[in-house]
């Protein structure tokens, strides 16, 4: 009689543990491909397509200050960086903003110029290049490249759209499209 009660035990306790660990497997997540960037999970963001690559950066609780606005004078920049450090010799890309004569009122359009430009800096996905609004042959600006949209909530939204040219080639250009940002002052 013992040795059926103990063979019983070992039997139920054999099955207890088999059904834990199918339990265990089925609830084991699956890894699931990353999502597509989200601005509205962030308190302030950077969005565009330089040339084939989309830069997308943003600050959240989540994560260190990727975005930096700051005045000086009448002059706004915007400075931003992915932060995905390559290896330790590679920067992350950086795209600067400079909005000469900033509006801190009134939505309205800005140029990039060459003589002040906007700036990618190491723009890792083209071997770590540097590249900038200067054309190298002349200053004229690139006007209506950059747009405050909307100004709330102390919030700045607006859009972005244009050319950069390599520094030490500057007949390599970079095209900045459907550029989108947020940022507070």
């Amino acid at each position: 009689m013992k040795t059926i009660k103990t063979t019983l035990t070992f039997l139920f306790l054999f099955i207890v543990s088999i059904s834990c660990n199918k339990d265990n497997e089925e609830t084991t997540p699956t890894p699931t491909t990353p999502t597509a960037f989200n601005p509205n999970d962030y308190s302030e963001y950077v969005t565009c397509k330089v040339g084939d690559f989309s830069f997308n950066t943003g600050n959240n609780t989540g994560n260190t200050s990727s975005i930096v606005a700051f005045k000086a004078g009448s002059t706004l920049y915007l400075d931003s960086s992915d932060g995905n450090f390559v290896s330790s010799s590679t920067a992350p890309m950086e795209i600067n903003f400079q909005l000469k004569n900033f509006d801190l009122i009134t939505p309205k359009s800005y140029e990039v110029s060459g003589t002040f430009p906007t700036e990618i800096l190491k723009h890792k996905h083209v071997d770590g290049d540097n590249y900038d609004t200067n054309n190298g042959i002349n200053t004229t600006p690139q006007n209506n490249a950059i747009t405050i949209t909307k100004i709330e909530d102390g919030f700045y939204f607006g859009t972005f759209n244009f050319t950069t040219y390599k520094i030490v080639n500057r007949a390599t250009t970079l095209q900045v499209t459907q550029g989108h940002f947020k940022f507070k002052l």
